[in-house]
C-alpha cells in the first residue's frame, strides 16, 4: 500500500510582545511641544482633577512602591513595616480606592470613562516626566544634586507603572515621551550619568 506522508508540523506559535513600558526611553524623544504642567492639570474640583491630584501625589512618592510593597508583604506583622513599605501600602490603597471611584467597581458605573482615566494618567505623566529631566538637566554638573535628581527620575519611571497598573489603564496608555527642549546631546548626558549613579535595576526599568 501506498505510504500517506504525515502532515506537516504546526507553525511555531508566535513570540509574545514584549511589555510596553509607560515611559519611553529617553532617547525617544518627540518633538517639543506645549505640556501642561502638574499644578494645571490639577486645577479644578472636577473629577479629572481630583485623579491627576491623586496619580501626581503617587508619582510624586520618595519610595520605589513595587519594591516597598514587596517588603511589606514579607513582613510578618505591622510592626515590621518600616515607613516607606507603610507610604507604599497607602499609595496602593488609595490608587485602588481611586480606580473603583472612577471605573466602578467590575469597571463600570464610575465617574469616568476608560478613556478619560487613561488621559488622566498619560497626561500627568507626560508633565512629569517633563519636569523630572529638564530638573536633571539643571544639575547635570553638580554630582551631588544630579545624584538625587538621577534617582528620583528612575523612582518616577518605576512609580508609573504601578500608578497605571493600579488605576487599570495600563494597556490604554500610549508611550510617554520627552516632549521639552533638552536637546538630545544633553539626554545622553543624563543617561550615561545616570548610568553611573543609579541603581541599574531601576535603569533597567526604562528599557535603558
Amino acid at each position: 500500500p501506498l505510504a500517506v506522508a504525515p502532515p506537516p508540523p504546526p507553525p511555531p506559535p508566535p513570540a509574545a510582545p514584549k511589555p510596553k513600558g509607560v515611559i519611553g526611553n529617553l532617547f525617544k524623544k518627540a518633538a517639543a511641544s506645549k505640556v501642561p504642567t502638574v499644578d494645571e492639570l490639577c486645577a479644578g474640583g472636577g473629577d479629572q482633577a481630583e485623579l491627576c491630584k491623586t496619580i501626581a501625589w503617587a508619582l510624586r512618592a520618595p519610595v520605589d512602591v513595587a519594591a516597598a510593597a514587596q517588603r511589606a508583604a514579607a513582613a510578618t506583622s505591622s510592626d515590621d513595616l518600616d515607613g516607606p513599605s507603610s507610604l507604599a501600602l497607602e499609595i496602593l490603597q488609595v490608587l485602588g480606592e481611586a480606580r473603583n471611584a472612577t471605573l466602578g467597581a467590575g469597571g463600570a458605573g464610575g465617574s469616568l470613562t476608560r478613556g478619560e482615566v487613561a488621559d488622566c494618567t498619560e497626561r500627568v505623566g507626560r508633565a512629569m516626566l517633563l519636569e523630572r529631566i529638564e530638573g536633571a538637566a539643571a544639575v547635570l554638573d553638580d554630582e551631588v544634586r544630579f545624584a538625587e535628581s538621577a534617582l528620583g527620575l528612575c523612582r518616577f519611571v518605576n512609580n508609573a507603572g504601578v500608578v497605571a497598573t493600579e488605576l487599570g489603564v495600563a494597556a490604554d496608555i500610549g508611550e510617554v515621551l520627552y516632549e521639552g527642549a533638552v536637546p538630545r546631546r544633553k539626554l545622553e548626558r543624563i543617561y550615561t550619568s545616570a548610568l553611573t549613579l543609579a541603581a541599574p535595576e531601576l535603569l533597567s526599568q526604562m528599557g535603558m
